[in-house]
């Protein structure tokens, strides 16, 4: 059986409830030092990528957390990460805002289409961005009407901060730029809701 280690701790193991043939996880299973839990919705990885475990502490009580990233799927323009935080003395899964959620609490946008050009823009907690891109095909309906986030996400760890990023798709094969999410853990909600978005066109 394929056993992820962290780094910061041996004692912290993650491996599959089990796995296809092509190395996928089917449920994962957590270790810290003798205790485990299973988290059967936990589906992921391949042969080449592995689930990565970390203890750190990312609530900021002083405490290490487990920390998980895997990859959910990918594709042609598409890599699916997930992230998971559970709590070493429970071993319960704290919630993480989803990047759903969070898109559409904090962002808005639309792509603007003209014949020979068009304009990209998004409203992210009241900071605008805007980018005119040439363009002139006399069919813009491959555009999509506003940025989608959610075909490539990729997820890592910062300073002790969970970070996200996500490609912005401005049609099934193209990409305009990156949000990046800094998570805070909440202890009222004992969640992780947004800290922080940027904004980064890929021209920058």
């Amino acid at each position: 059986v394929d056993v992820s280690t962290a780094e910061e701790n041996r004692d912290v193991k993650l491996y599959p409830v089990s796995a296809t043939k092509y190395g996928r996880y089917e449920g994962m299973v957590i270790e810290v030092e003798g205790r485990k839990r299973v988290f059967e919705d936990w589906n992921g990885g391949d042969g080449t990528r592995k689930p990565v475990i970390h203890y750190q502490d990312v609530t900021g009580d002083g405490k290490p957390d487990v920390v998980v990233f895997y990859v959910d799927g990918t594709g042609t323009g598409l890599y699916m990460g997930e992230m998971h935080v559970v709590d070493v003395e429970t071993l319960r899964e704290i919630p993480i805002e989803s990047l759903e959620q969070a898109v559409l609490s904090h962002v808005q946008s639309n792509i603007e289409k003209y014949a020979d050009h068009f304009v990209i823009k998004l409203l992210i907690d009241g900071k605008e961005y805007v980018e005119r891109i040439e363009d002139d095909s006399k069919d813009k309906s491959y555009l999509y009407d506003k940025v989608g986030f959610g075909a490539v996400v990729r997820h890592k760890l910062e300073e002790g901060r969970l970070v996200t990023e996500a490609a912005g798709s401005i049609s099934p094969a193209g990409f305009a730029g990156d949000l990046q999410i800094t998570y805070r853990f909440d202890e009222e909600l004992n969640r992780f809701v947004v800290d922080s978005m940027e904004y980064s066109s890929l021209e920058e």
